[in-house]
């Protein structure tokens, strides 16, 4: 035996082992050109286009309609298929109908409200709705009447300085020039000029008492324009400007007394 091997036992060494396989090369093959003769291709292309010819003529000449049995169960498939897929399509086209909304139905009741309160209007003034409106649009503006009498009021006297203030059975004078102020706030109820060129101003203080002030060479409110006691009301230039009380029925009021410029009615 071989000592090599006898060792290689002993150490339990694998025995390794290896092939070589050789492939051989495939020679290609190298097709030989065929020469080609132009009249017999040219044969050849005449009898397949007369063969064509005589096979359309063998179609037509067999009928149109098959029988029932000749259909084909796949052919009757794609025909289903294609019906449904139609009727698929045409549904799809069609626009689903429009469907009211709730605003809808509300414009529309309002509009319907709407035109019947016009045409009721035009056709019957004195309607209910008419007088609703009215009563709503057109509500009163109710004015509470001021129904003081002079006493309730506390004038006051304000001419430059108060210089030369007199007064004679309930008329007051004034003396010197300045700005004249109303003697309690009120309402510009009449404004005149006579022929001097100068004003006079009656003021209402309320329904049952009104001041009267004459001689003013300018006035400086208008008709209905609101007055107060610390706002002037004019300008005298002279002596001959006056002023007096009335009460609601017109009767100059002569009861009262000026102390520092107020007026103190008597009791």
């Amino acid at each position: 035996m071989n000592e090599k091997l006898e060792y290689q036992s002993m150490l339990e060494m694998p025995i390794s082992s290896s092939t070589v396989n050789v492939s051989t090369t495939k020679k290609k093959r190298v097709k030989k050109k065929v020469k080609v003769n132009p009249e017999k291709v040219k044969e050849q292309l005449l009898d397949k286009i007369n063969c064509e010819q005589n096979a359309d003529e063998i179609v037509l000449q067999q009928p149109l309609e098959k029988p029932e049995e000749d259909f084909d169960k796949d052919q009757l498939d794609i025909d289903n298929s294609i019906s449904q897929s139609n009727v698929l399509t045409e549904h799809a086209t069609k626009k689903k109908p429009k469907k009211f909304s709730i605003i809808g139905v509300q414009l529309t009741v309002i509009c319907m409200l709407a035109l019947t309160i016009i045409l009721t209007n035009a056709l019957l003034p004195n309607s209910g709705i008419n007088a609703f409106f009215s009563g709503v649009f057109k509500a009163e503006q109710v004015v509470e009447k001021d129904e003081r009498t002079y006493s309730d009021f506390a004038p006051v006297i304000a001419m430059g300085d108060n210089r030369g203030l007199a007064i004679s059975e309930g008329v007051i004078s004034f003396g010197g020039k300045g700005s004249i102020y109303a003697p309690c706030d009120g309402v510009v109820s009449a404004l005149n000029k006579d022929e001097n060129g100068k004003f006079s101003i009656e003021i209402t203080h309320s329904e049952n008492f009104k001041s009267y002030l004459t001689g003013i060479e300018y006035a400086y409110v208008g008709l209905n324009d609101s007055v107060y006691s610390n706002i002037p009301v004019g300008y005298l230039m002279d002596d001959g400007a006056e002023m007096c009380f009335y009460n609601g029925d017109g009767t100059l009021i002569s009861g009262y007394t000026l102390v520092d410029g107020s007026v103190v009615w008597e009791a």
